[in-house]
């Protein structure tokens, strides 16, 4: 029983590590919804047949999407208002203004926020990471190693991405210059990261289901989003005119 968790897991962990790399170096942006959503589908159908697993076991369930809900709606909320008080703080408002987000229209602005978002990051995201790897390393590990796994592994699914935002965030300016820089914006990021997700973790676990964490992520990611868009207006000197998207 467990040789066969654990091989489902490396395929798993192999085909995310694949696709990290097709999805940041490789696919056009977009393409990443319906590329993301396929990659999560796979991720399943592993998890489901060589894994032997219900969709309930996944996480995935409908019986439990409903205290999912009520418990990712909470934790929605407190996380989203931590991250609008670091966006709204002066000391650490600067690190949310990406050139990226800076300079995107209001049309693509509503596309992150009501697609990309919640459909290509926070939905892929949690059922691969939080539903089919954390299920399945936890018939054949302790509940402490399974997600010290899984997060371990969000953490490093995050590192290409970090070395994109170097180039067009402000971070970029109390970092290093050159290789030590990025190699300093990655070794940040990997337990950053891997503690979200130990968070996102604790949340499925809690609730039975992968809505509690998908609600969780996307409210954070959308709140740092827009926390971007409007970091603008404080940048914007004493007659100098806000620039709006």
């Amino acid at each position: 029983m467990k040789h066969r968790e654990r091989a489902t897991a490396a395929a798993v962990g192999l085909l995310a590590a694949s696709y990290n790399v097709a999805v940041n170096r490789v696919l056009p942006p977009k393409t990443h919804v319906p590329a993301n959503l396929a990659f999560a589908a796979a991720a399943c159908g592993i998890g489901h047949t060589a894994a032997r697993m219900s969709w309930s076991d996944l996480g995935l369930g409908p019986a439990e999407a409903g205290r999912g809900f009520r418990v990712g709606t909470r934790a929605s909320l407190v996380s989203a208002a931590l991250v609008a008080a670091a966006a709204a703080a002066p000391w650490t408002r600067r690190f949310f203004a990406d050139e990226r987000i800076l300079r995107s229209s209001r049309g693509a602005a509503v596309y992150e926020l009501c697609a990309r978002i919640p459909l290509a990051t926070a939905l892929p995201e949690e059922v691969v990471f939080r539903g089919v790897l954390l299920s399945v390393l936890s018939r054949s590990h302790t509940t402490a190693t399974a997600i010290a796994w899984t997060s371990t592994l969000f953490g490093l699914w995050h590192v290409l991405p970090t070395l994109d935002t170097v180039r067009t965030n402000p971070v970029r300016d109390v970092l290093p210059e050159g290789w030590l820089g990025y190699a300093t914006a990655a070794g940040a990021t990997l337990p950053a990261t891997a503690a979200a997700g130990a968070f996102f973790a604790l949340l499925r676990n809690r609730s039975g289901s992968v809505v509690a964490p998908l609600l969780t992520h996307a409210a954070i990611n959308a709140t740092a989003y827009l926390g971007g868009r409007l970091s603008h207006r404080h940048r914007a000197g004493p007659g100098q005119p806000i620039r709006r998207g």
